[in-house]
């Protein structure tokens, strides 16, 4: 295995997993996707890279539609998921959403923070500086929800 320099940019997963491996962040490389982790309040929340029109795309769901219910109680849900997403200005440049909404809210709907950076001349310095930005917003989120 050779080490990712400083200088040396990022352009494919393989690269992606070597460069996280060095900053001390487990993954796993499976299919076209990397699945890393990030520890918080005693709890691993996935993280999963993928490559998409030349950008490193990063997913970390948070939780699930379910789990606001039951954290704040079924009739102050909408209010809960409302606070979620107006944390976006604070976690930037990580967004929340909530996946598979299209035909309504179902329970089981994930709510995950979302950011993309360009592949084109990343460095593990900027892949470092990515992560630590997943793990405020992450600890923000975690923390507006009340997980």
């Amino acid at each position: 295995m050779s080490l990712v320099t400083l200088e040396q940019t990022i352009t494919t997963l393989p690269e992606v997993k070597e460069a996280l491996e060095q900053l001390a962040y487990p993954c796993q490389e499976q299919d076209d996707a990397i699945v890393s982790h990030i520890a918080i309040l005693d709890r691993k929340f996935p993280v999963l890279i993928t490559i998409s029109d030349n950008r490193l795309c990063f997913n970390i769901q948070v939780a699930q539609l379910q789990d606001i219910s039951q954290s704040e109680g079924a009739d102050d849900a909408a209010k809960a998921l409302a606070q979620l997403l107006s944390i976006n200005d604070i976690i930037c440049p990580f967004a929340t959403c909530l996946m598979d909404a299209e035909d309504g809210l179902d329970p089981g709907d994930p709510i995950i923070l979302i950011d993309s950076v360009a592949i084109g001349d990343l460095s593990i310095g900027e892949l470092d500086a990515e992560m630590d930005a997943a793990r405020r917003a992450l600890t923000q989120a975690v923390a507006t929800i009340g997980l």
